[in-house]
């Protein structure tokens, strides 16, 4: 790339650099002077190597310069009867020597002469040829760019931290309800298997209940059955209570046993061969009440012998009772 200046010319060398170099130190060879002008990193590496003549200024970058181009360039520094110009020859002259080989012959140092003819004022690069020259503040314009962008650097990584962070946040937010719906629908699930499981437990039990219910009842219906059972058992063997048929037939002996006899009266009447005799059955009157049997209370004695046992029916006369055998 070239640009033109009312100094002269000026290029940046990346490639052809062998033919380049040739051509700038033969011109300095010419005019009888080799302008030099190193720039070095914060290692203290030389990145460029500045060059300059009456006619233009030449800068090679180091990094891409050809080992052929850096001979030729180690050997002009080198070279004696070839006076140099540098702007802070200690540094400059430092540095080259420290990375890549002596500088010899005469060496003027324009920074030391400015300093002697105005001591005064600065003395950095850009003043001194400002002040005898037409030229732009490049190294304001590069400082202004350098900082331009360091600031549009430092503002992309403060919007890419920003962004990094926003999207971390979303991330995290997205993570944290993705992580409280997995809870909600966990919690969800277990109050639903709760429910399941006390709806069995609910239907488990009332089946339960129900079985115990109807067993309970079928218990008591059955205790209830044998309570009645023995009690009855237990009458029966106190009171030894005959069987209905046997009760039957001691009821009809007894009533056939206490049937009064009954008396057939005729009275005589004129022509018995006219009219029959007319025959009266009288019942006599008895001199006993009326009876019935009926089942003996428990422990009730007899009236007359006071037996409790031997009798199972009983005879009613005079609201006494009375058992058969006395009763006859």
């Amino acid at each position: 790339m070239t640009t033109a200046l009312q100094t002269g010319d000026e290029c940046v060398v990346r490639d052809g650099d062998v033919a380049a170099m040739q051509a700038i130190l033969d011109e300095a060879r010419a005019w009888g002077i080799l302008g030099i002008d190193l720039e070095w990193n914060k290692d203290g590496r030389i990145t460029w190597i500045g060059l300059g003549t009456k006619h233009r200024a030449v800068s090679f970058w180091r990094a891409g310069l050809s080992p052929a181009a850096l001979d030729l360039a180690r050997a002009a520094m080198a070279d004696a009867t070839l006076p140099k110009l540098i702007h802070n020859l200690q540094a400059d002259k430092t540095v080259w020597e420290r990375e890549i080989g002596p500088m010899n012959g005469r060496i003027e140092d324009t920074m030391l002469m400015h300093h002697a003819a105005f001591p005064g004022i600065a003395h950095d690069l850009q003043q001194v040829v400002s002040q005898f020259l037409v030229v732009p503040p490049w190294k304001a314009w590069r400082r202004k760019e350098v900082e331009q962008a360091k600031t549009e650097a430092r503002e992309t990584t403060k919007a890419n931290k920003k962004t990094a962070r926003m999207a971390a946040h979303e991330a995290r937010n997205a993570a944290k309800a993705a992580e409280k719906a997995a809870r909600e629908a966990e919690k969800a699930a277990e109050r639903a298997a709760k429910e399941t499981e006390r709806a069995a437990e609910r239907a488990r039990k009332l089946t339960e209940k129900e079985a115990e219910k109807a067993a309970r009842i079928a218990a008591h219906n059955a205790r209830n059955a044998a309570l009645k059972a023995e009690k009855e058992a237990r009458k029966a063997a106190k009171k030894k209570v005959a069987p209905e048929a046997v009760v039957q037939a001691m009821t009809g002996t007894l009533q056939a046993a206490f049937a009064p006899p009954v008396a057939t009266v005729t009275h005589p009447v004129a022509d018995p061969a006219a009219q029959p005799p007319t025959v009266i059955t009288v019942s006599p009157v008895s001199s006993r009440p009326p009876w019935k049997a009926v089942k003996l209370p428990d422990d009730t004695p007899c009236a007359k012998c006071g037996n409790t046992t031997r009798p199972l029916y009983k005879i009613n006369l005079n609201d006494q009772w009375l058992c058969e055998k006395c009763y006859v």
